[in-house]
């Protein structure tokens, strides 16, 4: 209960009771539904929430777990409802200019694999395997491919539209290293053409051909 006044800060409005009941109507209607079959779900999904979730039970995400045949549960003590965000200590963080994990300084050795998500479940086992067979604590991949007719199945064929299917590399990469112990650094673009890039963003954008331009282009607008 500390932690409710840790942020000063942009804190949220006090929920009004009208707001409370409607959400209590939506729970039951849903509670009262007939459950789905999740067993044709086959990606690796993780089920995270608090173990004191007054909101929805936190049996519920126990038994959403049990249901899906590839998923792992993560119950955070000493949370509620979006338990994951309640314990940020899991996520490594900068402070004063160094990387923490837990409070305690994090020093790692790491390496680089671009195209994880783009290859099998076989090349994601052998590339993370060796990882932490190695002791390297961090890989950087990249988690982008945008625009299509550019050799390599897109995640993002056009503005703001997702092909779902195609995430599977990537989301079983996350699983796999949360399975061994990796911790991922996910590029979300960069400036290289390869899987679309900022070139991809500056076409969409500003009909401009190449990223080389935008240097030229922000000049020109500045100076307008």
């Amino acid at each position: 209960m500390s932690r409710l006044k840790e942020r000063t800060k942009d804190r949220d409005k006090r929920i009004s009771p009208l707001a409370i009941r409607a959400q209590l109507k939506a729970i039951r209607a849903f509670g009262n539904q007939t459950p789905h079959d999740l067993g044709a779900i086959r990606q690796p999904v993780l089920v995270a929430n608090g173990d004191q979730d007054v909101m929805v039970a936190s049996s519920h995400s126990v038994d959403m777990a049990r249901r899906l045949p590839h998923s792992q549960l993560r119950v955070y003590p000493d949370s509620g409802h979006g338990g994951g965000p309640a314990r940020p200590t899991s996520f490594v963080r900068v402070r004063d200019g160094a990387f923490q994990l837990g409070g305690a300084p994090f020093r790692f050795g790491g390496t680089n694999c671009y195209y994880l998500h783009q290859q099998s479940h076989y090349m994601i086992d052998a590339v993370l395997d060796d990882a932490a067979n190695m002791s390297l604590k961090v890989l950087r991949a990249w988690a982008f491919a945008d625009g299509v007719g550019n050799g390599f199945p897109p995640l993002q064929p056009q503005p703001y539209q997702y092909d779902e299917a195609a995430f599977d590399s990537l989301d079983y990469a996350v699983y796999k290293a949360g399975q061994v112990g990796v911790r991922l650094v996910l590029a979300l673009t960069n400036n290289w053409p390869d899987y679309g890039g900022m070139r991809q963003y500056v076409t969409w954008f500003l009909g401009l051909p190449d990223a080389k331009l935008l240097s030229a282009h922000a000049k020109a607008m500045a100076g307008q």
